[in-house]
């Protein structure tokens, strides 16, 4: 055992698309589902994915990662179209928590589209990955939202 280990980080994304667009991406099951998980053998596979995108509503499932599967539980704390969202998940693996964190998503209008801010703030406890590893997969999961939003 490692313990606890406290980490945060932002990522920002330029989006050629209007903020309303962009925040829809996050609350439309269907949508979100095309680019929040990676594609791949080992990776990225969704299962039993449930969301209910409104303050309190639940979003959870499991998802295969390359340590394994893992369960996804999140709640939506704030919805405000299209200007943020507020969100906090845990995951775990074979039962154990791995990491839980709180997620902000600011949606600010630019000339051209939208400037979207992802922060995140996680404990991760004995957990499989680095703070790297899940800064790095945030990373390729807003440029799969910029890929949806570019052929959309």
């Amino acid at each position: 055992m490692t313990g606890f280990q406290d980490h945060a980080f932002s990522l920002t994304r330029e989006y050629a698309a209007p903020p309303l667009r962009v925040f829809d991406a996050w609350a439309d099951p269907q949508a979100k589902g095309r680019w929040f998980a990676a594609s791949g053998p080992g990776r990225g596979a969704i299962f039993d994915w449930r969301m209910e995108f409104r303050p309190g509503g639940r979003e959870e499932g499991r998802i295969e990662t390359p340590f394994g599967p893992v369960t996804y539980h999140g709640v939506y704390h704030l919805t405000e179209r299209p200007q943020r969202i507020l969100h906090t998940y845990e995951m775990r693996m074979d039962g154990r928590l791995f990491s839980t964190s709180l997620t902000s998503i600011d949606f600010a209008e630019r000339e051209r589209g939208c400037r979207m801010t992802y922060a995140e703030r996680l404990v991760h406890v004995d957990a499989p990955e680095t703070i790297d590893m899940r800064r790095a997969g945030c990373a390729e999961m807003l440029d799969r939202l910029g890929d949806l939003l570019v052929t959309a």
